[in-house]
């Protein structure tokens, strides 16, 4: 389980209680339905991952985080043993992550 929070009293919160909670995304329990190969589910939860997590941070600021006036989709590949995530079109990325090394995936 991959777990998102913030500190209380920050945020306003969903129902604009500054009470944010946590949420999380379920990685294990999600691994498999993404398609047959590996590569295809490793890709496929962590953009879920990153779409769980823009939903946390969006409802808890009242922002379209991390875009200014929409929220943008998140995207994933692999590429030289390294996952690559981020938010925007190929083109015009807003937000990436570092690129996580998968040493045991090929």
């Amino acid at each position: 389980m991959l777990w998102y929070s913030a500190e209380q009293g920050r945020f306003p919160g969903q129902s604009g209680d500054y009470r944010i909670g946590r949420a999380g995304t379920y990685v294990r329990d999600n691994f498999g339905v993404y398609g047959a190969s590996d590569e295809a589910n490793v890709i496929g939860v962590a953009v879920q991952a990153l779409d769980e997590l823009q939903d946390y941070v969006s409802e808890a600021t009242h922002e379209p985080w991390p875009g200014t006036t929409s929220q943008p989709r998140s995207h994933g590949r692999i590429l030289n043993s390294h996952l690559n995530l981020w938010y925007g079109d190929h083109d015009n990325v807003i937000l990436a992550c570092e690129p996580i090394p998968l040493t045991d995936f090929v």
